[in-house]
């Protein structure tokens, strides 16, 4: 699932294929297996997906969305009980 900022152009589209996120700033968990997913993707699509920031915490993926620095992508099961607030 990926997290967007409410003010972003891709924000509320029902479907986000992956060749949009090509050229922008993603955030991942540093552990687990999120990253190595996103990889493969990207692989599989042939896309050149920007990974810049690998963190450890929810707060801080969601921080990085909130100040407009990354698009946060995460299991469905981060989104389905934090709202995020501006």
């Amino acid at each position: 699932m990926a997290v967007l900022h409410g003010d972003d152009p891709l924000a509320g589209q029902p479907h986000l294929p992956w060749k949009l996120l090509a050229g922008r700033d993603i955030a991942v968990f540093s552990k687990g297996n999120i990253q190595r997913l996103v990889g493969a993707l990207a692989e599989s699509h042939r896309l050149m997906l920007n990974t810049r920031y690998q963190v450890d915490y929810i707060e801080t993926l969601y921080g990085l969305v909130r100040s407009r620095l990354a698009i946060a992508i995460l299991p469905e099961l981060y989104t389905t009980t934090y709202a995020i607030r501006s």
